[in-house]
Protein backbone atom coordinates (compact mmCIF):
# COMPACT_ATOMS: atom_id res chain seq x y z
CA UNK A 1 0.00 0.00 0.00
CA UNK A 2 1.16 3.53 -0.70
CA UNK A 3 2.35 5.60 2.25
CA UNK A 4 1.71 8.69 0.08
CA UNK A 5 -2.02 8.67 -0.59
CA UNK A 6 -2.02 11.93 -2.56
CA UNK A 7 -3.15 11.86 -6.20
CA UNK A 8 -3.42 14.77 -8.61
CA UNK A 9 -6.64 14.75 -10.63
CA UNK A 10 -6.20 16.81 -13.79
CA UNK A 11 -9.60 17.98 -15.05
CA UNK A 12 -11.00 17.65 -11.53
CA UNK A 13 -13.97 19.93 -12.23
CA UNK A 14 -15.40 17.99 -15.17
CA UNK A 15 -18.09 15.31 -14.90
CA UNK A 16 -15.64 12.42 -14.67
CA UNK A 17 -13.15 14.42 -12.61
CA UNK A 18 -15.84 15.14 -10.00
CA UNK A 19 -16.58 11.45 -9.72
CA UNK A 20 -12.91 10.46 -9.48
CA UNK A 21 -12.26 13.08 -6.76
CA UNK A 22 -15.26 11.87 -4.75
CA UNK A 23 -14.27 8.22 -5.03
CA UNK A 24 -10.63 8.88 -4.12
CA UNK A 25 -11.72 10.76 -0.99
CA UNK A 26 -14.18 8.01 -0.11
CA UNK A 27 -11.29 5.53 -0.21
CA UNK A 28 -8.99 7.60 1.97
CA UNK A 29 -6.90 9.23 -0.77
CA UNK A 30 -6.23 12.97 -0.84
CA UNK A 31 -6.80 14.42 -4.32
CA UNK A 32 -5.04 17.53 -5.54
CA UNK A 33 -7.51 19.32 -7.80
CA UNK A 34 -5.89 20.45 -11.02
CA UNK A 35 -6.86 21.89 -14.38
CA UNK A 36 -6.68 25.12 -16.31
CA UNK A 37 -9.74 26.96 -14.90
CA UNK A 38 -9.11 28.39 -11.41
CA UNK A 39 -12.76 29.35 -10.85
CA UNK A 40 -14.03 25.86 -11.64
CA UNK A 41 -11.29 24.29 -9.50
CA UNK A 42 -12.21 26.51 -6.55
CA UNK A 43 -15.89 25.62 -6.95
CA UNK A 44 -14.98 21.93 -6.89
CA UNK A 45 -12.75 22.50 -3.84
CA UNK A 46 -15.72 24.07 -2.03
CA UNK A 47 -17.50 20.71 -2.46
CA UNK A 48 -14.46 18.88 -1.06
CA UNK A 49 -13.14 20.83 1.95
CA UNK A 50 -9.43 20.44 2.55
CA UNK A 51 -8.64 19.73 -1.10
CA UNK A 52 -5.69 21.59 -2.54
CA UNK A 53 -6.10 23.47 -5.85
CA UNK A 54 -3.27 23.73 -8.38
CA UNK A 55 -3.94 25.48 -11.66
CA UNK A 56 -2.05 23.96 -14.59
CA UNK A 57 -2.19 23.88 -18.37
CA UNK A 58 -0.93 21.26 -20.79
CA UNK A 59 0.97 23.89 -22.76
CA UNK A 60 2.96 24.88 -19.66
CA UNK A 61 5.24 22.02 -18.48
CA UNK A 62 6.32 23.93 -15.36
CA UNK A 63 2.69 24.30 -14.24
CA UNK A 64 2.16 20.56 -14.75
CA UNK A 65 5.28 19.77 -12.73
CA UNK A 66 3.94 21.96 -9.90
CA UNK A 67 0.48 20.38 -10.15
CA UNK A 68 1.80 16.87 -9.58
CA UNK A 69 4.59 17.72 -7.13
CA UNK A 70 4.28 15.55 -4.03
CA UNK A 71 1.66 13.21 -5.53
CA UNK A 72 2.12 9.47 -5.93
CA UNK A 73 0.11 9.45 -9.18
CA UNK A 74 -1.81 11.65 -11.59
CA UNK A 75 -5.19 10.75 -13.05
CA UNK A 76 -5.97 12.65 -16.24
CA UNK A 77 -9.71 13.25 -16.65
CA UNK A 78 -9.41 16.07 -19.20
CA UNK A 79 -9.85 15.46 -22.88
CA UNK A 80 -9.35 15.56 -25.68
CA UNK A 81 -6.65 13.10 -24.72
CA UNK A 82 -4.83 13.56 -28.03
CA UNK A 83 -4.06 17.02 -26.61
CA UNK A 84 -3.68 16.31 -22.89
CA UNK A 85 -2.15 12.85 -22.50
CA UNK A 86 1.38 13.41 -23.84
CA UNK A 87 2.22 16.54 -21.79
CA UNK A 88 0.84 15.02 -18.58
CA UNK A 89 2.61 11.69 -19.16
CA UNK A 90 5.85 13.60 -19.75
CA UNK A 91 5.35 15.46 -16.45
CA UNK A 92 4.61 12.20 -14.63
CA UNK A 93 7.78 10.59 -15.98
CA UNK A 94 9.85 13.67 -15.07
CA UNK A 95 8.46 13.45 -11.53
CA UNK A 96 8.73 9.66 -11.26
CA UNK A 97 5.02 9.11 -10.55
CA UNK A 98 2.33 6.89 -12.05
CA UNK A 99 -0.08 8.11 -14.75
CA UNK A 100 -3.63 6.93 -15.40
CA UNK A 101 -6.31 8.40 -17.63
CA UNK A 102 -9.91 7.81 -18.59
CA UNK A 103 -9.41 8.09 -22.35
CA UNK A 104 -11.77 6.38 -24.72
CA UNK A 105 -9.81 7.72 -27.70
CA UNK A 106 -8.05 4.85 -29.41
CA UNK A 107 -5.55 7.08 -31.20
CA UNK A 108 -4.54 8.76 -27.93
CA UNK A 109 -4.12 5.44 -26.13
CA UNK A 110 -2.05 4.02 -28.97
CA UNK A 111 0.08 7.19 -29.03
CA UNK A 112 0.79 6.87 -25.30
CA UNK A 113 1.80 3.21 -25.61
CA UNK A 114 3.97 3.74 -28.66
CA UNK A 115 5.72 6.79 -27.27
CA UNK A 116 6.11 5.92 -23.59
CA UNK A 117 6.13 2.14 -23.01
CA UNK A 118 9.92 1.82 -22.91
CA UNK A 119 10.51 5.19 -21.23
CA UNK A 120 8.06 4.35 -18.43
CA UNK A 121 9.61 0.93 -17.90
CA UNK A 122 13.06 2.49 -17.51
CA UNK A 123 11.65 5.18 -15.19
CA UNK A 124 9.89 2.53 -13.08
CA UNK A 125 6.45 4.12 -13.37
CA UNK A 126 3.09 2.79 -14.51
CA UNK A 127 1.57 4.56 -17.50
CA UNK A 128 -2.00 3.27 -17.83
CA UNK A 129 -4.31 5.01 -20.30
CA UNK A 130 -7.94 4.01 -20.89
CA UNK A 131 -8.62 3.07 -17.27
CA UNK A 132 -12.36 3.88 -17.21
CA UNK A 133 -15.58 3.35 -19.12
CA UNK A 134 -15.18 2.11 -22.66
CA UNK A 135 -11.51 1.54 -21.84
CA UNK A 136 -10.80 -1.95 -23.09
CA UNK A 137 -7.39 -2.07 -21.38
CA UNK A 138 -8.81 -1.14 -17.98
CA UNK A 139 -11.63 -3.66 -18.33
CA UNK A 140 -9.19 -6.38 -19.35
CA UNK A 141 -6.78 -5.66 -16.49
CA UNK A 142 -9.53 -5.47 -13.87
CA UNK A 143 -11.17 -8.65 -15.15
CA UNK A 144 -7.81 -10.41 -15.05
CA UNK A 145 -7.12 -9.15 -11.52
CA UNK A 146 -10.54 -10.42 -10.43
CA UNK A 147 -10.09 -13.89 -11.93
CA UNK A 148 -13.07 -15.40 -10.14
CA UNK A 149 -15.59 -13.22 -12.00
CA UNK A 150 -17.85 -14.79 -14.60
CA UNK A 151 -16.87 -14.67 -18.25
CA UNK A 152 -17.51 -11.39 -20.06
CA UNK A 153 -20.88 -11.01 -21.75
CA UNK A 154 -19.96 -8.04 -23.98
CA UNK A 155 -16.99 -7.31 -26.19
CA UNK A 156 -15.26 -4.15 -27.24
CA UNK A 157 -12.95 -4.09 -30.24
CA UNK A 158 -10.22 -1.44 -29.82
CA UNK A 159 -7.87 -0.83 -32.70
CA UNK A 160 -5.47 -3.68 -31.95
CA UNK A 161 -6.99 -5.89 -29.26
CA UNK A 162 -10.21 -7.39 -27.93
CA UNK A 163 -11.24 -6.86 -24.33
CA UNK A 164 -14.29 -7.82 -22.32
CA UNK A 165 -16.47 -6.07 -19.82
CA UNK A 166 -18.47 -7.63 -17.03
CA UNK A 167 -22.28 -7.59 -17.05
CA UNK A 168 -22.53 -5.05 -14.20
CA UNK A 169 -20.16 -2.67 -15.97
CA UNK A 170 -22.85 -0.37 -17.37
CA UNK A 171 -22.34 2.94 -19.12
CA UNK A 172 -24.86 4.91 -17.10
CA UNK A 173 -23.59 5.14 -13.57
CA UNK A 174 -20.72 5.03 -11.13
CA UNK A 175 -20.43 1.25 -11.41
CA UNK A 176 -18.62 1.84 -14.68
CA UNK A 177 -15.56 3.04 -12.77
CA UNK A 178 -15.29 0.21 -10.22
CA UNK A 179 -12.68 -1.82 -12.14
CA UNK A 180 -10.44 1.23 -12.44
CA UNK A 181 -10.62 2.16 -8.79
CA UNK A 182 -10.02 -1.45 -7.73
CA UNK A 183 -6.99 -1.61 -10.01
CA UNK A 184 -5.57 1.68 -8.80
CA UNK A 185 -6.01 0.79 -5.15
CA UNK A 186 -4.95 -2.87 -5.26
CA UNK A 187 -2.58 -3.28 -8.19
CA UNK A 188 -0.74 0.00 -8.65
CA UNK A 189 -0.47 0.35 -4.87
CA UNK A 190 1.51 -2.90 -4.78
CA UNK A 191 4.21 -1.49 -7.05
Amino acid sequence: MFSNRTVTVFGAYGHTGHFVVSQLRKRGWMPILSGRDADKLNATAAEHPGSEVRVAAVDNPQSLDCAISGASAVINCAGPFLDTAVPIVEAAIRSGIHYLDVAAEQAAVLQVFERFADVARVAGVVIAPAMAFYGGLGDLMATSAMGEWAAPTKSVLPSRSTAGTDPWHSVDGPAQYRPTLYFVEQQVGAL
